[in-house]
């Protein structure tokens, strides 16, 4: 009988993160998942499943490492695992605008939430996997972290940030069975995205080769793969689930 697995997912109450927490409990995973200020979203959404095999935590991730450990700690306890199988740091925000007009506020919440949130979750779960020799990390990125995009500088600073972060653990982490990946989506149907106009979502479905835009679940099914014994060999490697927007 295989053992039962487990996994972690930030930013898990809505959009991608939700489609994790969906498609990883209905294949059997214990799932904790974070949720910020979205508590009526991440309790319906835990509902749904048995709550001694899915659990959802509230994280700030401006609140720094202290507060991340502690729901990581939180996570296993509840699930009674000493260290997660998978780790799924989803949780960001997005802030637009040209750079001479983008507050302070907005720069310093795009870098702390976007990319030393995630650096803060790694750190936090690496040392158990390590004791454990085994594990799976994968990042979510973007494809403006690849290639850019006018008036989102910064969000795509931080999206390739991650990239550059993912690559450098899954060196740093390979001897210790670790493996790490990034998925970078393009114009996923979530609420993130829905800041677009119609004319704007049409233009990037128009230079999106399969012709429209993705869903979540595609993006999750992607995390399920690269989290699973399927994606054993696979590791510092950035997939795109973009429909083909980024060839």
């Amino acid at each position: 009988m295989n053992k039962e697995k487990s996994v972690f997912i930030t930013g898990g109450s809505r959009g991608i993160g939700a489609a994790c927490v969906r498609l990883f409990a209905s294949s059997g995973w214990k799932v904790a998942f974070t949720y910020n200020k979205e508590r009526g979203y991440a309790e319906d959404l835990a509902g749904e499943f048995d709550r001694e095999r899915v659990v959802a935590l509230q994280l700030d991730l401006t609140e720094g490492y202290d507060e991340v450990s502690e729901k990581v700690r939180d996570a296993s306890i509840y699930l009674g695992v000493d260290s997660f199988d998978s780790v799924i740091v989803n949780a960001g925000v997005s802030r637009s605008g040209i750079i001479s007009d983008m507050s302070q506020g907005d720069i310093n919440h795009l870098l702390i939430v976007n990319l030393r949130g995630a650096i803060h979750t790694a750190k936090a779960v690496v040392p158990a996997m390590v004791k454990k020799g085994s594990g799976s990390i994968v990042f979510m990125s973007s494809i403006w972290g690849i290639k850019g995009a006018s008036c989102e500088s910064v969000y795509s600073a931080t999206k390739g940030g991650i990239i550059a972060f993912g690559k450098s653990l899954a060196q740093e982490l390979g001897p210790s069975g670790i493996r790490v990946n990034v998925i970078a989506p393009g114009v996923i149907d979530t609420d993130m995205n829905r800041g677009y106009s119609v004319e704007e979502i049409m233009e990037l479905t128009e230079r999106t080769p399969l012709g429209r835009i993705g869903l979540p679940e595609e993006v999750a099914k992607t995390a399920l793969f690269l989290s699973s014994d399927d994606a054993s060999f696979i590791t510092g490697q950035v997939l795109t689930v973009d429909g083909g927007i980024a060839i």
